[in-house]
């Protein structure tokens, strides 16, 4: 398992520094526990504009795929659609 970085936003992320060394104690006990020390975390206290940021690329894709170019995902074989 590759390490790869972690976020913790919102109120979690002002008292990352009392939760991060449980958190990572616990992330050494699990099968990719080898790399507990390699993981980098970041943390946003506010996530409002993490939030904002994310709806408007939803709602960006959401144009792009059903109202510039409905039907092209299907055609290429690239069907599905994106949900998170």
């Amino acid at each position: 398992i590759d390490p790869a970085p972690v976020a913790m936003v919102g109120v979690s992320a002002a008292a990352f520094d009392l939760i991060e060394p449980a958190l990572r104690q616990a992330i050494a006990q699990t099968a990719g526990g080898q790399h507990s020390k390699s993981i980098s975390f970041d943390t946003e206290p506010n996530e409002l504009p993490l939030i904002r940021e994310g709806c408007a690329m939803r709602a960006l894709i959401f144009v792009d795929q059903e109202i510039f170019a409905p039907g092209v995902q299907a055609r290429s074989g690239f069907g599905g659609k994106n949900v998170a």
